[in-house]
């Protein structure tokens, strides 16, 4: 409920007993507002001291419950000797591709600058930073703006070399042509078929 509702709800005129009622879930509901900003603070002062935290949120989308839940179900990532067995522990598409970002020690390849300073300034003031520019959180200037930019490129480029070396790690090396091997040599070509037929048996 916001606070507009509340507001209506203090303001309405009810019996004497709804009135008691309403004002008596209106106190409730203040209070576990309190409650649960006072655990937001604590997630996100603990998560400001986590690299794992912060590097799960350069991922779009990722916010810091996000990255925090998904720490408290894995553990120790170590434990987890590739990317497949954690997809496995989670219950995932066993398949995967990409990276486990925390055992490689790295950020999201593809990740914005400019949303990941938002989120981490987001961060600070529910830790209870105060707020007003400065620290992460300057992004909305020119210069921050073109600065977010090249490392965005830098980012992108860095990405693309990865995908190419990690493809080229998985890819078995081919030797010759493409042909199947054992095949390109017991097959002539069309050119050598019209040759072929062109000259005469002499067993005719």
């Amino acid at each position: 409920m916001g606070l507009a509702g509340r507001q209506w709800l203090r303001e309405v005129e009810l019996p004497v007993e709804e009135r008691e009622t309403v004002d008596g879930c209106l106190r409730q509901i203040e209070f576990l507002d309190q409650e649960v900003a006072a655990t937001e603070r604590a997630i996100a002062q603990a998560a400001l001291d986590s690299p794992e935290v912060r590097r799960l949120m350069t991922v779009p989308g990722v916010n810091v419950i996000v990255a925090a839940t998904f720490l408290a179900a894995v553990g120790d990532i170590s434990r987890f000797p590739s990317q497949r067995q954690l997809a496995g522990y989670l219950g995932l598409d066993r398949r995967v591709r990409q990276s486990c970002m925390l055992t490689r020690g790295q950020d999201y390849a593809f990740g914005q600058p400019s949303l990941t300073r938002k989120k981490l300034r987001r961060l600070e003031l529910t830790a209870g930073a105060a707020k007003g520019a400065g620290g992460t959180g300057v992004w909305a200037t020119n210069g921050a703006m073109r600065q977010a930019e090249r490392e965005l490129a830098h980012q992108a480029e860095v990405a693309y070399q990865r995908t190419v070396s990690d493809w080229q790690a998985t890819t078995p090396a081919k030797t010759g042509a493409s042909a199947t091997p054992g095949r390109a040599s017991q097959r002539p070509s069309k050119g050598k078929q019209r040759d072929r037929a062109s000259v005469p048996n002499p067993a005719l």
